[in-house]
């Protein structure tokens, strides 16, 4: 399997101890492999990106573009986020009305934008998916992060517009037949 970068830019924010965010983000790497797993198993092919830190602030730059999934044979990446909730694969059992998406700078940030996010449950393993066209309904919301201990801002949907693991299996696999059918070359061999 090809490996690539995965970034985590935390270089000593106030509130948020370098020992969290270490932890944090291996928590984080192990779910994205998963998903990445998830969707070789069902011939998408793809690679989850390798877990790398910024050895100091100026060093957090090159990470500005961070991907968890690669896609290959077609452009674009997908965003894991890992809760500490229980659901199943059914968007009906997420427990809350909206679900996070991503912190409002985190998202602002990424160029080019991931083409769905996939929500994976640390206690049940289910995932559920916010696919990306439903940003125009996204909204902001203001919340302390128990976790990271800071207040944040975070892009949040309505659980709604939630969708199963296995829709995002099916339009990426609707999508790969239309580069492949079109001749498109894979990322890994484009310039």
């Amino acid at each position: 399997m090809t490996q690539g970068l995965h970034s985590c830019n935390h270089v000593g924010m106030v509130g948020y101890s370098n020992e969290l965010f270490h932890r944090e983000a291996s928590i984080g790497q192990t779910y994205a492999e998963r998903v990445a797993l998830e969707l070789q198993k069902r011939q998408i092919p793809c690679y989850a990106t390798e877990l790398e830190f910024a050895e100091n602030e100026a060093d957090r730059k090159r990470f500005e573009n961070e991907q968890d999934i690669v896609l290959i044979d077609q452009p674009g990446c997908i965003e894991v986020k890992s809760r500490r909730l229980n659901f199943r694969n059914d968007p009906i059992t997420y427990p809350y009305s909206t679900a996070f998406v991503d912190t409002v700078i985190g998202w602002d940030k990424k160029d080019p934008k991931p083409l769905a996010v996939v929500l994976v449950s640390q206690n049940t393993n289910a995932m559920l998916v916010v696919p990306v066209s439903t940003q125009p309904n996204w909204t902001q919301n203001a919340s302390f992060d128990r976790v990271r201990q800071i207040n944040e801002n975070w892009y949040q949907v309505s659980k709604k517009e939630l969708r199963t693991f296995n829709e995002l299996v099916f339009w990426l696999k609707d999508r790969l037949g239309e580069f492949r059918s079109a001749n498109w070359a894979s990322p890994s061999s484009a310039l």
